[in-house]
C-alpha cells in the first residue's frame, strides 16, 4: 500500500471508530491547516485532529508531523497498519512535541 493509501486507510479507520462511539465529526474540505477533522466535546467545544498513518513495517511507530502548532483540544491520533491488529493512540498536541524528536534542524518554539 502506498502512503497515500495509507493514509486515508488511517483516517477512515479512525472516523469510523468515532462515529460508532457517536462522536459529531466535521471534515474540512481541505487539509491545510493540519486538521483532518473536528470532533464536537460539548454544546460549545470541539477538538481538532491530525491522523498520521504508518503503513510500512521499515518503521512502524515513526510518526512525523510537520509544522506543529501544538495548542489545548489539538491532538494528533497515530496509527500503525503495519502490526496485527493496527495499533492506534490519541497524544495531545503538547505531549507529542514535548516527547518527540526533531530530524536534521533545529526545534522552533512557537
Amino acid at each position: 500500500m502506498n502512503s497515500l493509501g495509507a493514509g486515508k486507510h488511517g483516517e477512515y479507520m479512525v472516523l469510523g471508530e468515532l462515529l460508532k462511539r457517536g462522536a459529531s465529526i466535521y471534515v474540512p474540505v481541505v487539509d491545510a491547516e493540519g486538521i483532518d477533522a473536528i470532533v464536537r466535546r460539548g454544546d460549545e467545544d470541539f477538538a481538532e485532529i491530525q491522523i498520521k498513518t504508518i503503513g510500512t513495517s521499515k518503521t512502524p511507530r515513526w510518526f512525523q508531523v510537520t509544522n506543529l502548532r501544538p495548542r489545548a483540544g489539538y491532538f494528533i491520533v497515530c496509527v500503525t497498519l503495519a502490526v496485527s491488529p493496527p495499533e492506534t493512540w490519541v497524544i495531545p498536541s503538547q505531549v507529542f512535541v514535548e516527547y518527540s524528536t526533531v530530524s536534521g534542524f533545529a526545534r522552533k518554539r512557537i
